[in-house]
């Protein structure tokens, strides 16, 4: 029975990683950059972490709202020192 679930898990995995190598070639096929980093999409960064945030807080509108306002100044903060060519 084990031997079963090890390798059910194993298969699931497997299975995982070809889809992720075929998504992976099929965009390069077609022509397009492979996928960027996530600095590219900070307002998708934001959202993300607010929304974890807010599930695992359980924050309130006005919490998230808040909490949305100091994540998008992070963001731009990051942005602007990645983009400072006088920092090493």
């Amino acid at each position: 029975m084990r031997r079963g679930c090890v390798l059910t898990i194993a298969a699931c995995v497997l299975s995982g990683l070809v889809g992720i190598g075929q998504n992976l070639v099929a965009g390069q096929e077609a022509g397009q950059a492979p996928p960027a980093p996530q600095q590219a999409q900070p307002r998708g960064r934001v959202e993300r972490e607010l929304q974890r945030m807010t599930q695992n807080l359980d924050l309130t509108d006005d919490q998230q709202g808040k909490i949305r306002l100091i994540l998008q100044d992070e963001a731009r903060q990051l942005r602007a020192l990645r983009a400072d060519s006088t920092l090493p």
